[in-house]
């Protein structure tokens, strides 16, 4: 929640959209002023930005985070990167070289907006899967999607 507002500093310009289309996150961030105690409510909340499909040939949006790898060599070698979604935690960014046996850890978290797998539509954000979303948004008509503590 807000907290007491009060306690807090303003809220910042929000963040850019991590996406162009395909629904991104954007984010506000707010300082505690209280210096006697920790203030109540979060310090950061995410919205949901630039919800309109994407281009019908636009690349899906976890293989565009892979294919920047193509060009940086792994172990001397260039490889044609895809992702790889049967890890753990679907928010890390895996890849696995086309035709390889192996997958690659190449960020710990995907970009915000990055959905957790194919089957839902529930997304990463600030590296943590979030389900139902999409029913988030459409309970609050101004897009708030979370605060973190």
């Amino acid at each position: 929640g807000e907290g007491n507002e009060s306690d807090w500093g303003p809220w910042s310009e929000p963040s850019v959209c991590s996406r162009k289309c395909g629904g991104g996150i954007s984010s506000q961030t707010r300082e505690c002023l209280n210096e006697r105690r920790e203030c109540e409510g979060g310090d950061k909340k995410y919205f949901s930005c630039n919800t309109q499909d994407c281009p019908d040939h636009e690349p899906d949006f976890r293989q565009q985070q892979c294919s920047h790898f193509d060009n940086t060599t792994f172990d001397g070698v260039f490889y044609h990167w895809v992702p790889y979604t049967k890890a753990p935690n679907p928010c890390e960014l895996n890849c696995m070289p086309r035709g390889q046996r192996f997958y690659y850890r190449h960020r710990s978290k995907v970009i915000d907006g990055t959905r957790c797998n194919d089957l839902s539509m529930d997304v990463c954000v600030d590296g943590t899967c979030q389900v139902n979303l999409i029913n988030k948004i459409s309970k609050f008509s101004f897009k708030i999607l979370l605060y973190s503590p």
